[in-house]
């Protein structure tokens, strides 16, 4: 079990999703189980996949801190990226969007080579 305390500044209507929406999905993904209260989040499970959700809660967290607005797919690149040895930070990734135009939304690279390459 790992207890997480959320930094002061994190939007966690936005980290937890609507109707906790992101965490069912980092439980589904991971295989843990999360739960949250005000400004912590509990994770239990194995613990490889304990340290992962971890990571890539914090990094998630870190990124509504700075009013970025957290998307389904936003939360399952971060948890490809703690799954792997993704070294690049997410924040560093996910806001490094370029604007190409599309129909619905930004471009954004999911990991350093890709970004280097855009």
């Amino acid at each position: 079990m790992r207890k997480i305390k959320l930094r002061e500044g994190t939007n966690t209507a936005s980290l937890f999703g609507s109707h906790d929406r992101h965490l069912k999905l980092i439980e589904e993904e991971l295989g843990v189980q999360v739960s949250a209260r005000g400004d912590e989040v509990v994770l239990d499970g194995a613990p490889a996949a304990v340290q992962q959700a971890g990571r890539a809660i914090q990094e998630l967290a870190a990124l509504t801190a700075e009013g970025y607005e957290l998307r389904p797919d936003d939360v399952s690149f971060a948890l490809k990226a703690a799954r792997g040895a993704q070294e690049t930070p997410l924040k560093e990734l996910l806001l490094g969007t370029v604007p190409i135009a599309t129909k619905k939304r930004f471009v954004v690279p999911k990991s350093a080579t890709q970004k280097a390459y855009l």
